[in-house]
């Protein structure tokens, strides 16, 4: 799991969000950008830069298309993203809670169904010899 954060006066640095897009990962962070996808009205520069990188990379946008975050005049955007590989997407969750504690960011929760198993060493499970 990855927590990204890009500030508005930061570019999307593709090579270095691309880092992020690992096999059985889910992305989350506020990536001040917009696009359609996510539910925004628009894309922008931003947007379009990280839709690009969940293509490239087989990745599945969580979100529902609420809003994330709540302007100083009361408007409100989706900036908050929640990403998951192709293979956690079908068995992942994402919703946001009623209570922003006081902050412009709502809070959201983003779950995985998935139990990943540990490494087994066989080679203490069975010994066998040729009789």
């Amino acid at each position: 799991m990855a927590n990204l954060y890009t500030s508005l006066d930061q570019d999307i640095v593709t090579n270095l969000h691309a880092t992020a897009f690992t096999p059985n990962s889910i992305i989350v962070g506020d990536l001040n950008s917009k696009n359609t996808r996510w539910g925004s009205p628009r894309t922008d520069k931003r947007g379009a830069s990280i839709e690009k990188l969940i293509d490239e990379n087989n990745f599945t946008v969580l979100n529902n298309g609420q809003p994330t975050y709540t302007h100083h005049n009361g408007t409100r955007s989706r900036l908050g993203l929640s990403l998951a590989c192709h293979t956690l997407a079908t068995n992942s969750n994402w919703e946001i809670l009623s209570d922003t504690l006081g902050s412009d960011q709502s809070p959201t929760i983003t779950s995985t169904n998935i139990h990943f198993i540990d490494d087994i060493d066989i080679s203490q499970k069975c010994l066998l010899t040729k009789g």
